[in-house]
């Protein structure tokens, strides 16, 4: 045991002694791992610039990149704006000519209108509002204008004056026919005004003479009889006594009146108003006016103007009502005459 810890013991001392050259070493090799040490330095750094290079060229690439792609993109961007603008230009110029196509059809149509206000109607107009209606729908349902309707509407608007003038011309034409009618039709109000006076007048003066031609007799002259024929001239007449009655009456002299066959009717009126009408005594009615009135006796005569006299004699074959009797003579439906006589 006491070998082995010498051994051990003896064992011992190399390492002490390696511990001592390695100090021993690192204590004489100390200038050489400085050099080393910088020469690390030196690669380390070089790396690092080298990664700094890299890491630039890679971001001067892709913002290269990025810029082209920024390039493109508004290149793009500016050829988008640009066809935007184009077919909002397209749409508006469709529109406003789709908006004048309209309002030239309303106009046309206005004016067939007028044309046909006059009594006229434009045949020519009315095909061009046909066409341009059907232009109008096609526009409408394409993209595009129908082809050559720009031009259509500037050859219409040139065709529209003519026909507007062409329609002030007619009209200036009836307004002055109407004018002129308007004057016709006064003087026809005029002339027909005068013809009514006219007619007034002579329908007054054919009144006057209508009146003026009826014949007027005298007031009756009345004799009453008794059975034996003997008149009786005592009034008021006693209802038995009277048999006959005659009734005179003598017409007064009348230029005027036209000379012919005449009508005469003696009526007479009962104190209660009611006339002695019997047809087995000679009774009858006659048309005065638009009334149908009874009469007692009748007779025709030939009128000759000279101062007749129109004589009845009636019977009546029953006794008197006691009052006033009245009696009238009528010619040809005029009442020319009347007396009157009591009865008791």
């Amino acid at each position: 045991m006491e070998d082995n810890k010498n051994n051990m013991g003896q064992e011992s001392t190399p390492s002490q002694d390696k511990g001592s050259s390695l100090a021993s070493e690192k204590q004489a090799g100390s200038p050489k791992s400085a050099k080393g040490k910088a020469d690390q330095k030196k690669e380390k750094s070089s790396g690092i610039d080298a990664m700094k290079v890299i890491l630039i060229v890679l971001v001067l690439g892709l913002m290269g990149g990025l810029g082209y792609l920024v390039m493109v993109q508004q290149e793009q961007t500016e050829v988008i704006s640009t066809q935007e603008q184009t077919i909002e230009q397209e749409v508006a110029a469709k529109k406003a000519a789709l908006k004048e196509l309209e309002e030239r059809v309303d106009e046309l149509e206005e004016l067939q209108e007028k044309y046909i206000a006059l009594g006229e109607k434009n045949e020519e107009l009315e095909l061009e509002i046909e066409g341009l209606k059907a232009d109008l729908e096609k526009s409408r349902q394409t993209a595009s204008l129908v082809p050559g309707l720009r031009g259509r509407l500037n050859r219409l608007n040139g065709e529209l004056a003519t026909w507007k003038k062409k329609y002030e011309e007619m009209k200036a034409d009836r307004d002055s026919l109407h004018t002129y009618s308007e004057q016709l039709e006064g003087d026809k109000r005029a002339m027909g005004d005068t013809l009514s006076s006219l007619k007034e007048v002579k329908t007054g003066l054919e009144e006057k003479v209508a009146i003026a031609s009826v014949l007027r007799a005298e007031p009756a002259k009345i004799n009453v009889f008794n059975a034996r024929g003997k008149e009786v001239t005592k009034t008021p007449y006693k209802a038995k006594a009277i048999e006959n009655i005659k009734f005179s009456f003598k017409l007064i002299d009348n230029p005027v009146a036209e000379k012919g066959n005449k009508f005469f009717a003696l009526r007479v009126i009962e104190p209660d108003g009611s006339v002695l009408f019997d047809t087995g005594t000679g009774g009858g009615t006659f048309k005065s006016g638009d009334k149908e009135m009874f009469y007692t006796l009748s007779q025709e005569k030939m009128f000759d103007n000279t101062r007749q006299t129109i004589t009845f004699v009636y019977k009546k074959g029953s006794s008197y009502k006691s009052g006033k009797h009245t009696v009238e003579l009528f010619c040809d439906g005029e009442k020319i005459g009347e007396g009157n006589f009591r009865v008791r």
